[in-house]
């Protein structure tokens, strides 16, 4: 028989059903139980009660080895006809080598009023080790963080010596030679996105000099390149003055004020009453005088309204004669008024608070601003030397954990070059989902804006991986929160989060990518791990949490393979067909959850992106580990880290993870960013 073994059918009152099967391997045994009312058979009066007990006997054996029942009540509707509920019910068991010679049987009993349909599924381990003990596999790729930034705190302030973290001694020197220390932030959002493209990787970890016993050393310096560049794009600082008094008829009234910058100056007039006459047929008029006296402009304004308004745009050479400049206001009419007005100008060019400083590259959060984060560190695994698979950014690390390669691509493209050559359906490597496909194994994405994979070509020719997407909001019975109710998970599931430039909100993003929050990114994954673990499938399923890339934050380990010539990687960096891409970028957070992790475990292999795709094939099509390119033949998988011989009974909680905090105006998304590239990729806008 296939496996899974499936069977449904109907169940009658006081019936029992027997499922045999043999396990083809010693681990766990799992049988779940989806039970139904039988709508077709009329129900007995109410209260009428569904109730059913499932049990799982080893060979020989009469007493069970495993018992569960549930009971339910079959309600009423409003339109006075009975409802149907469903239940799960589900049991685990352990086969030992010797409990393989002989069938074992899954029973199903009916103890309740009214006839139910039932559909029992029974899983086993069919692959030896400890990925054998795993039918599902969920991965949830975030977007743009550092190790240190996000999982440093775990050694500097709970104590983990077990993990490669912060002492607190970190630094990096700034451009005025200025010790920057590591530290702590309590800001959610991050306002500029830093640099992680192809070169700002080389100049973090290198500038200014690579040698034996140093890198890593240039973060500072980077992000005080990238804040430079964009501060030009930043609004300016205004100042006010204002002024009110009363004009006589025929007079006028000087206001001086001083611009610090080039930039507009603009200056209202309100009147406080209605003057419907003047001789001269004007309401009054505004002129504007620089150092000197001579009149920049001037605006007349006729008889019939209550105010006055003008505007200027002040150059380098206007402010070149030190001084104040002045505003006169006229009234032009025989009626005394009261003239309140209001002359906005440039103060500083740029309003740099509305950046951050380039030591905030050095900030690192901790369990206040992460609990998710801190309960899985404390409840599972923690990977300290997962890297991204490429010192660059998300296109083409993203790639390299989907595929096994980048296509050559060292660098995202830019929005601009994606109007000249648009990406949709244009990238043709062979993804894990295609090798599934090949295998008749079922998988799913799970996306919240848009999945990554549209910028295959193969999602555009094959209806059967479009068809496989699912958005993560309840729906057609196909998303994921059905999934997990009914322990029918997909052998591999991939989660794309809220992509930070899908929605008008940078506060929307659930990816972590800056300029925007972590708060949401928490929220998602405690969503996630709530859902799995209260599933029928939890003792068969493993989480896998990482990042693309680090997104230009600080983090103080050595890459593996890093070296100032491209052409030349140092020792240690993974194989790869492209010989400059036989190194590391820098290291990511990542986290191996499931109840067959020790708790509070870390492991400190080497991993990268293309781990995902190793740990994949491994478990479900071992006979194509080696079909995805050097750089997934040569990656080591996370079975090391399910060492547990049995599945942990406890289910860890995440505390509630309350709303993120009000958006901050934020100006300073760049331009080019990943959200960017894929939407105009796709809709060309």
């Amino acid at each position: 028989m296939d496996y899974p073994i499936k069977v449904s059918g109907s169940l009658p009152i006081s019936q029992s059903l027997s499922t045999a099967f043999r396990p083809a391997k010693a681990g766990l045994v799992k049988v779940i139980a989806v039970i139904a009312w039988d709508a077709s058979v009329p129900p007995p009066p109410p209260p009428t009660f569904l109730d059913v007990q499932l049990e799982i006997f080893k060979p020989g054996n009469a007493l069970p080895v495993a018992t569960t029942s549930d009971r339910k009540q079959v309600g009423i509707s409003p339109d006075k006809n009975l409802g149907a509920p469903r239940f799960v019910i589900w049991a685990d068991a352990l086969a030992t080598a010797a409990d393989l010679g002989a069938d074992w049987s899954a029973k199903i009993t009916n103890r309740g009023d009214v006839p139910a349909s039932y559909a029992v599924t029974v899983r086993y381990q069919v692959v030896d080790g400890n990925l054998g003990k795993i039918d599902h596999i969920v991965v949830m790729m975030l977007e743009n963080r550092s190790f240190d930034h996000m999982l440093g705190y775990l050694t500097l302030e709970k104590g983990r010596t077990d993990i490669n973290g912060l002492t607190g001694n970190e630094t990096n020197l700034d451009d005025n030679e200025n010790v920057i220390k590591v530290h702590h932030r309590t800001d959610t959002y991050f306002r500029n996105d830093p640099g992680h493209g192809y070169t700002d990787v080389a100049d973090q970890l290198t500038w200014p000099a690579l040698t034996p016993d140093s890198s890593n050393t240039g973060f500072v310096h980077n992000f005080a390149k990238i804040l430079a560049a964009n501060a030009p794009n930043l609004p300016p600082i205004m100042a006010i003055v204002q002024d009110k008094g009363l004009i006589a008829g025929g007079d006028s009234r000087t206001i001086s004020f001083r611009p610090g910058q080039p930039g507009p100056i603009t200056i209202v007039t309100e009147i406080d009453k209605n003057i419907t006459h003047s001789e001269s047929g004007k309401l009054g008029a505004l002129s504007l005088h620089r150092p000197g006296n001579p009149i920049l402009v001037i605006k007349t304004i006729p008889i019939g309204g209550r105010s006055l308004s003008l505007a200027y745009t002040a150059t380098a050479a206007d402010l070149s004669t030190p001084g104040n400049w002045t505003c006169s206001v006229i009234n032009a009419t025989e009626t005394s008024a009261t003239f309140q007005t209001r002359i906005n100008y440039v103060q500083i060019q740029h309003d740099l608070n509305q950046q951050e400083s380039a030591d905030a590259i050095m900030g690192y959060y901790n369990a206040d601003e992460l609990p998710a984060y801190d309960v899985l560190a404390n409840e599972f695994a923690v990977c300290d030397r997962w890297f991204a698979s490429l010192p660059t950014d998300t296109f083409p690390n993203r790639r390299y954990g989907l595929t096994g390669g980048s296509g050559g691509m060292d660098t995202t493209p830019s929005a601009a070059d994606v109007t000249k050559s648009p990406l949709v359906f244009a990238y043709t490597e062979k993804t894990i989902f295609e090798v599934l496909q090949d295998h008749k194994l079922d998988w799913k994405i799970f996306f919240s804006d848009l999945p990554f994979a549209f910028v295959f070509k193969a999602f555009a020719q094959d209806a059967r991986l479009t068809q496989r997407m699912r958005t993560l909001s309840n729906g057609d019975g196909g998303d994921l929160e059905h999934a997990v109710t009914t322990g029918d998970l997909p052998c591999v599931s991939w989660i794309d989060p809220n992509f930070s430039d899908f929605r008008e909100s940078v506060a929307a993003a659930s990816d972590d990518h800056p300029p925007g929050g972590v708060t949401n990114g928490q929220r998602l994954v405690r969503q996630i791990y709530n859902y799995l673990s209260a599933s029928p499938a939890w003792t068969k399923t493993l989480l896998l949490i990482c990042y693309d890339e680090h997104g230009g934050f600080y983090d103080h380990v050595r890459p593996p393979g890093l070296s100032t010539d491209e052409n030349n990687p140092a020792p240690g960096g993974p194989p790869d067909h492209i010989p400059k891409f036989r190194r590391y970028g820098v290291r990511v957070p990542a986290f191996v959850v499931s109840p067959w992790a020790k708790a509070r475990s870390v492991s400190s292999d080497t991993y990268d992106n293309t781990t995902l795709l190793k740990t994949i094939l491994n478990r479900f099509c071992p006979d194509s580990a080696n079909s995805m390119g050097e750089r997934v033949a040569g990656a080591l998988d996370v079975s090391s880290v399910l060492s547990l011989g049995t599945p942990r009974g406890d289910i860890p909680q995440i505390p509630e993870i309350p709303d993120p905090p009000p958006e901050a105006a934020i100006h300073n998304r760049e331009p080019d960013s990943f959200g960017d590239v894929l939407r105009k990729s796709i809709f060309g806008f």
